[in-house]
């Protein structure tokens, strides 16, 4: 487990399957909401969100944060994800403050 006390960028390659209902994020580390007693990730998920993440759903197109309500992205753009494809996580601010943003990257640079 990597405590990040400052901002990150996280790139996932996109494989295969049904994008339908990804999600994906990043969570707080130093958060004990997001470990169980034997300090693994917590399998405790409300729709997709999860005390102590960032996240970001294909199925909604929006973000949460700290489990909180959905909420929609600002720039609202559909995406077409296809295998290769990166997915890429910026985390920027600080712990009180922290701003998740998505990028896509296509298998031709796009």
């Amino acid at each position: 487990k990597a405590v990040v006390r400052e901002p990150c960028r996280m790139s996932l390659m996109y494989n295969e399957g049904s994008h339908v209902y990804m999600v994906v994020g990043m969570c707080q580390a130093t958060n004990a909401e997001v470990w169980n007693e034997e300090g693994d990730f917590k399998n405790n998920w409300n729709n997709g969100r999860h005390k102590g993440c960032c996240m970001y759903s294909f199925f909604y197109n929006m973000f949460s944060l700290d489990e909180s309500d959905w909420e929609a992205d600002p720039v609202s753009s559909d995406v077409t994800i296809s295998p290769g494809d990166v997915i890429v996580l910026d985390l920027q601010g600080s712990p009180m403050s922290w701003k998740l943003s998505f990028f896509y990257q296509g298998t031709a640079g796009t």
